[in-house]
């Protein structure tokens, strides 16, 4: 579903971006978001599960206190998989349209992207059924290798086939990725802790990704560019 947003998102609006009307851009997803919220907020109803006692704030930090990391190493260890996994992402994904259409100089880039999620979205149903039978705990390594394999080769890609074939294999490993681990902290969330593990999964999946990585990606950028104008000179 991420995916085919993503691509639904970029096909809509490709005359925008193309214009540079980035601000329309920006408040036409950030609209969309903010009413899809307020309809979630009066149309979503929540079974009935166990609450904690106390108040809001105790339940917040009661969830970033050490000893509740020590007493559940393996969904904190799951939350960081997933930070790590995130921040890795952020650090190119913004820069991914730029990359290939500006540096491999491709003006047909919605067509590797269209190719890249529906390719990436299929591998991720099918290989989400072999996380389901094997267990999402024991696919997050495997996965991640995949992701990793896809990263390299994009590297040598330079022609259209090549970016869509590393790239479908990059966001599938990425997506399959996600599916593993956020089914295992499903998995490892206590029961009468489930809103609570919800708004740690926010700072580990949303927060500190897309704070971190873009600043990562831009500090790689920077480092780069300062380098090549020393070795040009």
């Amino acid at each position: 579903m991420p995916l085919l947003a993503m691509l639904l998102v970029f096909g809509a609006l490709d005359p925008l971006t193309r214009g540079g009307q980035w601000m329309l851009f920006f408040t036409i997803i950030g609209g969309a978001t903010a009413a899809v919220g307020v309809i979630a907020w009066f149309g979503v109803r929540e079974p009935r599960q166990p609450r904690p006692s106390g108040s809001y704030l105790s339940s917040v930090v009661h969830g970033l206190r050490p000893s509740t990391v020590r007493d559940n190493p393996r969904l904190y260890l799951a939350l960081l998989a997933w930070a790590i996994l995130g921040t890795s992402t952020q650090v190119f994904l913004p820069y991914l349209i730029i990359y290939v259409q500006r540096y491999l100089d491709m003006d047909g880039y919605a067509i590797v992207l269209a190719s890249v999620l529906i390719g990436a979205a299929v591998i991720s149903v099918i290989g989400g059924r072999v996380l389901d039978r094997i267990g999402p705990s024991r696919g997050i390594l495997p996965v991640a290798v995949v992701y990793v394999v896809g990263l390299l080769l994009m590297f040598p890609a330079r022609g259209m086939l090549a970016v869509i074939g590393a790239g479908i294999v990059m966001m599938a490993g990425f997506m399959l990725g996600v599916a593993a681990i956020s089914a295992t902290v499903r998995n490892l969330t206590p029961l009468d802790r489930a809103g609570q593990v919800q708004g740690l999964r926010m700072m580990f999946a949303v927060l500190v990704p897309m704070v971190i990585g873009p600043f990562l990606g831009a500090a790689v950028i920077t480092g780069a560019t300062r380098h090549s104008s020393i070795s040009g000179s």
